[in-house]
């Protein structure tokens, strides 16, 4: 994963709904690479749906498919130095496997900060890129997840992505 950082104005902007097995996301991309991803949502835009780059659509594949894949992200709204770095750990969570906020926390350099973490996570552009999905609560509860369909879209994923032990209550919202 490579974040370019572009604040102002966005030549190329596009947007395309992408299918998935789980439903429908929308992407938002510009020739510096993708600028947002989310879930089941409505796109309202003065611009039209256009097809998406081949780079976008093979990295999406790639994801639901569950091989590795690298992607250029591109950053519009400035993000500190901590929440940066939350979302690079992220970035490298395995599929079928979870690390707690708090783990995610220490590793970025705050073994207090799983609650920051957590916010940091919460405005990630970027969820199954930056698999947010993929962090949850010390307890084993699943934890926040934002979008339309929240913690039932967060179980989703990680079922799909089989992680163990989602179908007894440990992971439960």
């Amino acid at each position: 994963m490579k974040v370019v950082q572009r604040y102002g104005e966005i030549p190329g902007k596009q947007w395309s709904l992408l299918a998935s097995p789980l439903g429908n996301w929308i992407v938002e991309w510009c020739d510096d690479g993708v600028i947002s991803l989310s879930p089941n949502g409505k796109k309202e835009s003065v611009f039209s749906q256009a097809v998406p780059p081949i780079w976008v659509t093979e990295a999406w594949k790639a994801f639901w498919e569950g091989n590795t894949f690298y992607i250029n992200l591109c950053q519009i709204v400035p993000l500190g130095t901590f929440s940066m770095r939350v979302l690079e750990i992220t970035s490298c969570i395995p599929r079928g496997e979870v690390r707690t906020y708090q783990e995610i926390a220490s590793l970025a350099g705050n073994s207090y900060g799983a609650r920051a973490a957590g916010n940091a996570l919460r405005r990630n552009p970027w969820p199954l890129f930056v698999p947010c999905h993929r962090v949850i609560r010390k307890d084993g509860r699943l934890g926040g997840y934002a979008g339309p369909s929240g913690t039932d879209l967060k179980r989703r994923l990680l079922q799909y992505e089989m992680v163990p032990g989602l179908k007894n209550s440990h992971c439960s919202s």
